[in-house]
């Protein structure tokens, strides 16, 4: 039962971790010296989701669930708002 639990719980951290690069690396496009903002902005967010992912109890899952719910739920919108701004400063 442990393994099944590590398992969904390395499902879930991974797709939140997909899903915060995402928003973070649109936010950052056309921005230099992204290296160290990229780490500034994804580190404080990404460590909920490492804790949450290593530790298999029941209450770690349902936080790591509502994390990445949370990740995958906002990425489109906060990734196309990036964008669309980034498009709209680069015309002009």
């Amino acid at each position: 039962m442990r393994c099944k639990r590590l398992e969904i719980g390395l499902a879930l951290g991974a797709l939140g971790l997909a899903a915060l690069g995402l928003a973070v690396a649109a936010l950052t496009a056309g921005l230099r010296g992204t290296g160290a903002l990229i780490g500034l902005i994804m580190l404080p967010l990404a460590v909920p989701l490492l804790i949450f992912s290593a530790s298999p109890g029941a209450g770690a899952l349902k936080l790591l669930a509502a994390t990445s719910l949370l990740f995958v739920a906002g990425a489109p919108f906060s990734a196309g708002a990036a964008l669309r701004n980034y498009g709209d400063s680069a015309r002009n």
